[in-house]
Parts: C-alpha cells; sequence; structure tokens
C-alpha cells in the first residue's frame, strides 16, 4: 500500500504541474491567431521494443505568425482527430519567443483531470490501509525534499529545469517536414484516416472481445459479493461505508478492472467510425 500511496501522490503532482504549465500560460501569455498547418501520422512505438510500433497515431501541426517569422509546433497524439487543416486556432506565445507557444485547448486540463483522478483514488485505497499519519505523508515529503534539494544546490540549473517546463520542444524546422509522414490537405488525411481505420479495426476488435470477456468475468466476481449493496453505497452517498465494504483487496481490485473495461470497451467505439 505505500507504493499506491506514492504513485498517487506522484499523479497529484504531475496534474498540478500541467496545471500550471497551462495557467501560466493563460495568465502570461498573449493569443495570437494561428491555423492548422497540417496534420502528420506516426507510429507509437512500443516501449519494450523500440522497433515494434504498436498503433498509429495523429496529431496537428500548428502554425502562427511571430515578430521572428513563421513559427509552426506539432500537438499531441490522438488515434481519433477532431480538428481540420486549415482550422483558424488561438496560439498562446509568452514574451520569451516563439518557441514558448502552446495552443490554447482543454487538452492540459483533460489530463489534469485524469491524473487527479486516478491519483485521489491510488491515495483513498492506500491512506485507507496506512493508519499513521507519517506513512501517509512519507512520498509528499520525498518529493518536496527533492524539489528543495535541487534548488539550493544548484539554483541556475533549478530555473533552467523550470524554464524547460514552460518551453514547447516540438518545434518543426522546414527540414523536418521532409522526413515525416505529414497530410496537407483535409482531403488527403481523410482518405489516409478511413483506409487505415480498416486494419485498426481488426485489432481493436479482438481488444474489445477480450475486455468484453474480462468485463462479463469480473462482474460474476462481484456478484458474488452482492453488486447491490455496492449500488447502494452509491446511490445513497454512503462513502464511508462503501470504503468498509471494500475491505477485501480481490473485490476492489476486481471492482476497479471491472470499470476500468467497461470503460475502455465504450471509449473505443468512436474510434470504429469513419472521419467525417
Amino acid at each position: 500500500m505505500f507504493i499506491l500511496n506514492f504513485i498517487g501522490t506522484l499523479f497529484l503532482s504531475l496534474a498540478f504541474v500541467i496545471s500550471y504549465i497551462y495557467l501560466y500560460y493563460l495568465k502570461n501569455g498573449k493569443i495570437v491567431l494561428g491555423r492548422i498547418f497540417a496534420i502528420e501520422k506516426y507510429a507509437r512505438s512500443d516501449q519494450s521494443n523500440a522497433n515494434q510500433n504498436s498503433g498509429m497515431l495523429y496529431r496537428p501541426i500548428y502554425e502562427f505568425q511571430h515578430s521572428s517569422g513563421l513559427t509552426r509546433f506539432s500537438g499531441g497524439g490522438s488515434s481519433k482527430i477532431n480538428l481540420r487543416i486549415g482550422q483558424q486556432v488561438e496560439i498562446l506565445v509568452l514574451n520569451q519567443g516563439p518557441e514558448y507557444s502552446m495552443a490554447k485547448t482543454n487538452t492540459a486540463f483533460i489530463f489534469s483531470f485524469v491524473f487527479s483522478i486516478i491519483g485521489l483514488i491510488s491515495l483513498t485505497i492506500s491512506w485507507h490501509y496506512l493508519q499513521e499519519w507519517y506513512l501517509r505523508l512519507i512520498p509528499l515529503v520525498i518529493i518536496f525534499s527533492i524539489f528543495v534539494f535541487f534548488f539550493f544546490k544548484n539554483k541556475k540549473y533549478f530555473l533552467l529545469f523550470l524554464d524547460a517546463l514552460i518551453k514547447n520542444n516540438n518545434i518543426v524546422s522546414e527540414d523536418n517536414l521532409n522526413n515525416r509522414e505529414i497530410y496537407f490537405t483535409q482531403n488527403d488525411f481523410e482518405k489516409a484516416y478511413n483506409r487505415d481505420l480498416k486494419s485498426y479495426a481488426k485489432s481493436l476488435l479482438v481488444l474489445n472481445v477480450f475486455f468484453i470477456s474480462f468485463f462479463l468475468f469480473l462482474y460474476n466476481q462481484i456478484e458474488n459479493y452482492k453488486i447491490q449493496n455496492i449500488l447502494n453505497y452509491i446511490s445513497e452517498k454512503n462513502w464511508i461505508s462503501l470504503i468498509k465494504y471494500f475491505n477485501d483487496p480481490i473485490l476492489l481490485a476486481s471492482f476497479i478492472i471491472f470499470l476500468m473495461s467497461s470503460v475502455l470497451v465504450l471509449s473505443s467505439i468512436p474510434f470504429l467510425r469513419p472521419y467525417k
């Protein structure tokens, strides 16, 4: 449970950093009107095998005009992209230069929200088993001590680290455009996306069959623990009784995986539709 406590603290810290960066841009940056210059397709590499690809992702390449010239940078990747080439977007730019820029989207808040939920769930579970208050605070003290240590050891490098957090490292040059699979027109992108969707749907179908099977198996496991009691606690907002009901680690793990598998199945359905 101590490891789960550390994971929860780490996710909450990441949520804080992501929110801080976006809020910093909102407060100190100026809004510049830009556009979607192109959409790039790239392979998501499997971390266990650098030569193996585990899927295809798409990311927009933003373009905006700065006093120092035309600047382009790539955004975050996704299996499904709703932006269109040529679409106008708002870009947040800091006074330090065009490389300190980011698109004004809700992506940062979404990631921050997801990380916060994961962190809070992890801390709730771990704190239920860690009764001593000092054990609960150890991960927070460790992370805070690391920042304080590096700040006082070398303030210059610490400030460079903070600068690197807000700096955009995805600037795209003209030379880089020739080495990537990029679509410059919406028509070409839609044709390629719908063509790739056929092979992607096959792997997604296998994944859904696995999760549905896992879903049914875990549902039967939870049924043994009288799932109606769990639903009653949730409907009555009796969270204390609900937490006490999950004293059994097997029940707790089954219920979490049960929810995750159902969410993954439902969230994958939109990816099977052709691009429109």
